[in-house]
């Protein structure tokens, strides 16, 4: 009972339209329809309010073209950036590659080195 009324609390500060729900119905259900009414409420709050997932994801390697393309540089710039260290290129075989968050990093660092100072 002590979860339940835990449970109707929390929601009642999330999604108060499907609390309103429960309530007006709470009386008249037996325990198995309470569940699945507590349970389809539960996923409509969680559908409506789209609750952020924090999942790390994996570094990303991108092409050559391709971290040109984010920092919008030409190759022959995005080559000068990787040799003065601005931009870290990874080897694979014959190719180069770039960490995706480190291009996007980059761009900040980028943004202010380029004059000596913060914008």
């Amino acid at each position: 009972m002590q979860f339940l009324q835990s449970l109707l609390f929390l929601f009642f500060f999330i999604c108060p339209r499907q609390i309103k729900k429960i309530m007006e119905n709470l009386i008249l259900v037996q325990k198995e329809e309470l569940q699945t009414l507590i349970i389809d409420s539960v996923n409509t709050c969680l559908k409506y309010y789209k609750l952020p997932t924090s999942t790390p994801q994996p570094d990303s390697y991108i092409t050559r073209q391709e971290a040109a393309d984010i920092l919008h540089i030409t190759l022959p710039t995005l080559l000068t950036y990787t040799l003065d260290g601005k931009v870290k290129g990874y080897r694979i075989g014959r190719r180069v590659l770039y960490k995706k968050n480190e291009v996007e990093q980059a761009i900040t660092a980028i943004a202010i080195n380029k004059r000596g100072g913060a914008r």
